[in-house]
């Protein structure tokens, strides 16, 4: 096991080798948040995305 601090609220937080060997199974880089501050951030990435209005233009039928 790995002693991390989170990016978010500083406070540490324990990478257990089983999480280690997932992340190195799937190539992932060791986290920088701990799993509260993640699943925080995922909620507001999740509320931004409800918000933000699809940036792609609507294709109208033209005279195709």
């Amino acid at each position: 096991d790995k002693v991390l601090v989170c990016n978010w609220c500083k406070l540490r937080f324990i990478f257990t080798a089983e999480d280690q060997a997932k992340f190195e199974q799937k190539n992932f880089d060791t986290p920088k948040r701990c799993k509260e501050c993640n699943y925080k951030r995922r909620m507001k990435r999740k509320e931004e995305k409800k918000e933000t209005p699809s940036k792609i233009p609507e294709i109208e039928n033209q005279g195709v």
